[in-house]
């Protein structure tokens, strides 16, 4: 009975533990989101800003100089990978709650 009572602390705090990922993560794909769609907002302006004043902007940044297109590719495959993590640990979470 003491096994079994180890055994269902252990999910709960699995449990716990997930689902504080989870809300990390949701928060994170928020972030991204919104991101993204700022520069695709600021497109234009980001566009005209010379390659010099690009690339100071990286420096400062500490990165590289990228594209627009190469920065939103670079944030939208982060955001897939968010995606990915949050449909893994739902489905963790959903066998967790069914022991």
């Amino acid at each position: 009975m003491s096994t079994e009572r180890t055994l269902s602390r252990d999910i709960v705090a699995e449990l716990e533990a997930k689902q504080i990922e989870l809300e990390q993560l949701e928060k994170r794909q928020d972030q991204l989101n919104s991101f993204i769609d700022d520069i695709q907002t600021r497109r234009e302006d980001l566009e005209q800003l010379s390659t010099s004043a690009r690339k100071a902007r990286n420096s400062r940044s500490g990165g590289t100089t990228l594209s627009i297109d190469q920065e939103i590719a670079q944030y939208q495959q982060e955001l897939a990978n968010t995606r990915q993590r949050i449909n893994a640990i739902e489905s963790s979470i959903q066998l967790l709650s069914q022991s």
